[in-house]
């Protein structure tokens, strides 16, 4: 009997590897061809990687370019960018190897909080999710899934009976985790909620639970030190970031009606069918039905039996979620903050169908039978998830658009620095460089805004400068309207006659120019002006 039970627990240690194996083919295959845009919010920490690679580092924040993002995923992806230059499909394989990664803690924390059979089956449902499977090609979606990696590490510390040295490490990794993103605070209540539950169990050490969760908040706040320092010495971040908020920006009579509805839309996304946002196509929900059957079955059954400080905990980084996105504005990017919710509503699904399947056979006679039957179930489950995202695949890389189509004239021109005028369409969001996967290697381009009424100016307010080089040559894609104006103001660059490209039908005029020592610094090369340069501090 020994042996038979030790050979049942590394069966299923040996079929959550192979489910961790699955979720990285299923994320690897057609990596290349599902997303052959590289969008700008992955540039964004992909410029950052280049620069840090050739040693001009930003930390903790981008600089403003940028965005103010968060640098930590830059650093992640650092060994890459040294190991494979500037492939953009070593950024897509990254992101490939995080989500299998989630994938791979979702059945550790499981199988720690709960059982081994009920971890295989949250792997299992997490590894063939549609959401999960398109948004793990997308480098810059693979932060939501760090922010879970640690956040789940923090819970697998905490330990019954606890103890302080894993409460001080569950208060690093939340810490580190706010580097990626300041999401990863969410996960703050979890933990909070899990040491509560896991310490009242030892009546006569519940008593130290507040010294608990001091050192906890203590160690959050040690970690955090370098961030929140710049947050002092500069404010811009927060002044950026509170434009997102759009609560903050309505009346105080439209607050509550402001939160109320974007928490329907919120909820009507996660459960009932998601509208059009970036990496994500209108259609079904985000999380299918039998998940969410399966996820309230589990936290049904988790109330009192074992596994019911992990339901609490999930439940409480839930609840944190839809309180914080409650109040931001519902962006086009916002798939990024839908990427945190779903791992956790695998986590209480794979205990669900376990639990389901405890109940089912002790009411039935075979077995064996209702075994084979459960497993089928489950595995044609996942199969059917697979099948809806591969089908849908063709939805997901946009066959419109005038970037998309300039995508396709810049397969044959020369790799040189291409700029393009703010004020064609669709490039009002893509104000910082971006590249395009067009090139053999990757190369930095920039909007500019020739005629100086741009929204997005740069911090030192330096408009766009070009010097005239024989040596040097830049391409300028504009419309046609604007390319005699371009012209004009610019001859002395020795412009050639514009020409028009076939598919989109934009001009380009080559200059025999470079940028100006400000433009230079702030569109293609270390993309901040000395003031906010954090990393020369």
């Amino acid at each position: 009997m020994p042996e038979m039970k030790r050979f049942g627990g590394n069966f299923h240690w040996i079929s959550g590897v192979i489910v961790f194996a699955a979720a990285l083919a299923l994320r690897i295959i057609r990596l290349g061809s599902m997303n052959a845009v590289i969008d700008d919010l992955s540039a964004r920490m992909a410029i950052l990687a280049m620069d840090g690679s050739r040693g001009i580092l930003h930390f903790p924040f981008a600089p403003y370019i940028f965005e103010f993002d968060e640098t930590g995923m830059a650093y992640l992806i650092l060994p890459f960018v040294v190991l494979f230059k500037f492939k953009w499909v070593s950024f897509q394989f990254l992101g490939a190897i995080i989500g299998a990664l989630t994938t791979l803690f979702v059945f550790c924390i499981v199988s720690r909080y709960h059982s081994r059979p009920g971890g295989v089956l949250a792997a299992w449902i997490h590894a063939t999710l549609p959401a999960a499977l398109l948004w793990n090609r997308y480098f810059f979606m693979s932060r939501g899934d760090v922010l879970i990696i640690l956040t789940l590490s923090a819970l697998l510390c905490i330990r019954s009976p606890v103890r302080l040295r894993s409460v001080l490490l569950s208060g690093v990794l939340i810490g580190l985790a706010s580097y990626v993103h300041l999401l990863g605070l969410l996960g703050v209540p979890a933990i909070l909620t899990v040491v509560f539950l896991d310490t009242r169990r030892d009546r006569a050490a519940w008593r130290t639970v507040p010294g608990y969760w001091a050192v906890f908040g203590l160690s959050v706040m040690a970690v955090l030190s370098p961030l929140l320092i710049n947050l002092i010495r500069m404010p811009y971040y927060l002044l950026w970031r509170e434009t997102h908020f759009g609560i903050l920006h309505r009346n105080p009579s439209e607050v509550l009606m402001f939160y109320f509805s974007n928490l329907g839309s919120l909820a009507s996304e996660l459960f009932w069918e998601t509208k059009n946002f970036i990496y994500q196509p209108q259609g079904s929900s985000l999380l299918p039905i039998p998940v969410v059957l399966a996820a309230a079955w589990g936290t049904a059954v988790c109330m009192r039996r074992p596994g019911a400080s992990l339901s609490a905990g999930i439940w409480a980084y839930i609840s944190a979620w839809f309180l914080v996105i409650g109040t931001v504005k519902p962006e086009p990017w916002r798939g990024i903050y839908f990427t945190l919710p779903l791992p956790f509503f695998c986590i209480l699904a794979g205990v669900g169908v376990w639990e389901a399947y405890l109940n089912l056979v002790k009411r039935i006679a075979w077995k064996k039978t209702s075994a084979a039957a459960a497993i089928t179930l489950v595995v044609l489950m996942g199969g059917l998830h697979i099948h809806s995202f591969f089908f849908g695949s063709h939805r997901i890389i946009p066959r419109t658009g005038v970037l998309v189509r300039l995508q396709e004239d810049l397969r044959t021109e020369r790799d040189i620095p291409f700029f393009f005028c703010r004020r064609l369409p669709e490039t009002m969001h893509f104000h910082f460089p971006f590249w395009f996967v067009t090139r053999t290697s990757l190369t930095r381009v920039a909007i500019f805004d020739w005629n100086d009424d741009s929204a997005y100016l740069m911090p030192d307010k330096a408009p766009l400068e070009l010097v005239p080089d024989p040596f040097r040559q830049a391409c300028f894609v504009m419309s046609g309207e604007d390319a005699l104006k371009f012209v004009t103001r610019f001859s002395s660059l020795d412009c050639r006659p514009p020409r028009k490209l076939k598919q989109s039908g934009l001009m380009v005029i080559t200059c025999g120019c470079r940028a100006g020592e400000i433009a230079e610094r702030t569109y293609l090369k270390t993309s901040v002006p000395p003031i906010f340069d954090i990393a020369a501090d």
